[in-house]
């Protein structure tokens, strides 16, 4: 009986963690940015995330008005 009882928990705590996402960090695949200090990723791949190079990210209006003045 304790077998059966350890197993069902076992294939209980299996079934949580498989339902868990995969990774712990945001999904950026949905158009959000990816920031990284003054740099941001531009992706090429039409949002997967996969292709992509670093670029400066861009600045507001106003703050871009700001520096012509």
């Amino acid at each position: 009986m304790r077998h059966l009882i350890t197993a069902a928990i076992a294939l209980a705590v299996c079934g949580l963690v498989s339902l868990s996402p995969a990774r712990a960090e945001p999904d950026h695949s949905l158009g959000g940015p990816i920031k990284m200090g003054k740099m941001c990723w531009v992706g090429t791949d039409g949002g997967g995330g996969i292709y992509g190079y670093w670029s400066d990210c861009a600045k507001p209006m106003r703050a871009a008005r700001k520096a012509k003045s």
